[in-house]
């Protein structure tokens, strides 16, 4: 729906915005320490805090972007990932009955989850990527690369919930009937490698 869609869509950046003048007030936070530092020449690429200040300093430093322009940017990756996860609800939902349609709307309307993830941080990021793997969960084509671009991404943010996460969607590959044969023996052979190469030795 076009209206519910601008609706979701600019109820996020009016949140980006406030998120903007919050962080900009209170100065010594996450968001601004980490455009500041992304304006010098950041050499660490590791999970977590450094690969979000890898990307701000993309946009920071390479393409010499204000605090509020790379704001916008990470919350319309948030924006982004509100629709997808509507769009997908949705579909689940019997839209026929008006009861499920307020809920959803009043689900999407909660303040505080829009706030965490209209800014620069890994919330905008890990919620567009969650966003993304519930999409492929529901794609006709599974398309492999894509989840292992999807995990990899989860992990440059949040390594501890990509591990959650990875087996939960091997093991949905594995029951799904449409998975092709080859790709279920792939599945299987590299997690006994890695049961294998996990288990301590002696």
């Amino acid at each position: 729906n076009f209206v519910e869609s601008n609706f979701i869509f600019f109820y996020h950046i009016f949140f980006t915005f406030t998120y903007i003048k919050i962080t900009l007030n209170a100065f010594r936070v996450d968001p601004v320490s980490n455009y500041l530092w992304s304006l010098t020449n950041p050499t660490d690429y590791l999970p977590g805090k450094d690969f979000i200040e890898y990307i701000v300093h993309i946009f920071g430093y390479h393409l010499s972007l204000s605090y509020y322009s790379v704001s916008i940017i990470f919350g319309l990756f948030g924006s982004i990932g509100f629709l997808i996860f509507y769009s997908l609800i949705k579909k689940q939902l019997n839209n026929n009955l008006i009861i499920n349609k307020i809920i959803l709307i009043l689900f999407f309307m909660l303040p505080s989850f829009h706030l965490w993830t209209s800014g620069i941080g890994k919330d905008s990021l890990i919620f567009l990527s969650l966003s993304l793997a519930y999409f492929w969960m529901n794609t006709k084509n599974k398309n492999i690369i894509f989840l292992g671009l999807i995990l990899f991404l989860i992990f440059m943010i949040r390594p501890h919930l990509a591990i959650i996460l990875a087996p939960s969607l091997v093991l949905f590959l594995l029951i799904l009937k449409t998975t092709p044969k080859i790709i279920k023996l792939s599945i299987l052979i590299l997690s006994s490698l890695y049961i294998l190469y996990a288990l301590p030795v002696g």
